[in-house]
C-alpha cells in the first residue's frame, strides 16, 4: 500500500502517475480533509507555524520590514525546529498514526471515522 493526502496538487503529476501503474501500487488516497490520518504531519507543521510566526515576528520588530530570509535560510530554520520536537509528542503522534493508518487499511481508504 502506499497512503497519501490525496491533494490533487501534489499527486497528480504524469510521473507519478506513471510510477504507479509501472510498479502496480496499490495506492489509498485519503481525503484532503482527514488530519486524523496523519497527526506526525498535523502536530509538525503546527509547532513550526507557531515558531515561525513568533520568529517573524521578532524579525520584523528588530528589523522593520526590510528584514530579509533566503529561502535556504528559511527552510533550514525550519528543518531545525521539526527536528526539535520534543520526543514524547512525537512518539506520542507515531503511536495515534499507526492506529489510525490501520483504521484507513480497514475502510478501504479515504475517510474514517473517529
Amino acid at each position: 500500500y502506499v497512503l497519501r493526502d490525496g491533494h490533487p496538487s501534489t499527486h497528480n503529476h504524469e510521473i507519478g502517475l506513471e510510477a504507479e501503474k509501472r510498479n502496480k501500487m496499490k495506492i489509498m488516497a485519503q481525503s484532503t480533509d482527514t488530519p486524523e490520518a496523519n497527526p506526525l504531519d498535523n502536530s509538525v507543521w503546527s509547532a513550526v507555524d507557531r515558531e515561525d510566526l513568533a520568529y517573524l515576528q521578532e524579525q520584523y520588530r528588530l528589523h522593520g520590514p526590510t528584514w530579509y530570509e533566503t529561502p535556504t535560510q528559511r527552510l533550514e530554520r525550519v528543518r531545525q525546529i521539526a527536528l526539535n520536537l520534543p520526543k514524547d509528542q512525537v512518539d506520542a503522534c507515531m503511536i495515534h498514526t499507526k492506529h489510525n493508518l490501520q483504521k484507513i487499511i480497514d475502510a478501504g481508504g479515504w475517510y474514517i471515522e473517529g
